[in-house]
Order: structure tokens, then sequence, then C-alpha cells
């Protein structure tokens, strides 16, 4: 809900539809992260939300030691490790479907 609220702030040609899809967006990778569904997949999106006001205002020093840069470390995390497999859906998927990358 944060960078749809900044993009709603900002007044940017994209206008409502870009709010209202990353919201939308938002919504959906947060749910998948919670269910452990698509757990890679969610933590990719969830970076590029985080990353992307960081790249549109320049990425000025001030703005690296913000909050983004915890959520961007955390997606990190959680792209890399196997995150959604001790608790989440993907330990099911991974069971059916071993040699997939996106669990």
């Amino acid at each position: 809900m944060l960078l749809s609220a900044w993009v709603r702030t900002r007044g940017d040609s994209a206008g409502p539809f870009a709010a209202d899809w990353l919201l939308w967006a938002e919504v959906l990778i947060g749910t998948a992260l919670v269910l452990g569904l698509l757990t890679r997949l969610a933590a990719a999106g969830a970076l590029i939300i985080v990353l992307y006001p960081l790249l549109a205002e320049r990425m000025g020093l001030e703005m690296v030691a913000g909050v983004e840069t915890a959520w961007a470390c955390i997606a990190v995390a959680l792209l890399v490790g196997a995150a959604g497999r001790t608790l989440g859906l993907d330990g099911l998927l991974a069971e059916r479907w071993a040699r997939s990358p996106f669990w």
C-alpha cells in the first residue's frame, strides 16, 4: 500500500491506473508470501516494488539508509533461500515437482 500511495502523491503521467495496479501487486505479493506460495517469485516482485522508489528518486544517500533497504534485504533473503518450503505451500509443491526453480 506504500508504493501505491507514493505513486498517487507524485502525480506521474501514468495516473491512477499505475497506483491501482501497484495496489493489487502489493496485495497479491503479500498474500503469496504469507501463504508461502511461489515464494521466490513473490520475493522477486517484492524486490522490484521496493527498489522502484529508490531508483526513481536517483538513490540518494539518505534513501539508502531508510526502511526500503531493510525490505530489500528481506526480499533478497527470501529469494535466495527456500523460505516457503518449511511452513508454506511451496513444500507441498516441491514434493510433487522437485525440479522447478519457483519453490
